[in-house]
């Protein structure tokens, strides 16, 4: 199914990494994308979508939904915390990982 929105998702992650670059000399740049690694950008393509329907997408519907990535990550670590979770996505979660 994701694959009708595969140019979605390609201009999504460009966005979030052009927004990584942000921290090429911070210590978390290496944390911060090992945490929005695998996601498949549900919530992101969700608000694309609604944007579809009452108007244009522009670059500030694109920050938006990266926002939304953002926002959903940081839930899914904090989850991770609170249930103890050992392991996401096949990996260690963003906790175990990093220490946090």
């Amino acid at each position: 199914m994701l694959e009708k929105y595969s140019a979605y998702i390609k201009k999504i992650n460009n966005v979030l990494d052009s927004e990584l670059e942000l921290y090429t000399e911070s210590e978390f740049k290496e944390p911060l994308k090992y945490a929005l690694g695998g996601g498949k950008r549900i919530r992101p393509i969700i608000l694309l979508l609604a944007s579809e329907c009452v108007g244009e997408i522009d670059d500030n519907t694109f920050a938006a939904a990266c926002a939304i990535e953002f926002l959903h990550t940081e839930s899914v670590i904090h989850d991770d915390i609170i249930d103890n979770e050992t392991i996401r996505r096949q990996k260690d979660p963003f906790h175990i990982k990093y220490g946090y």
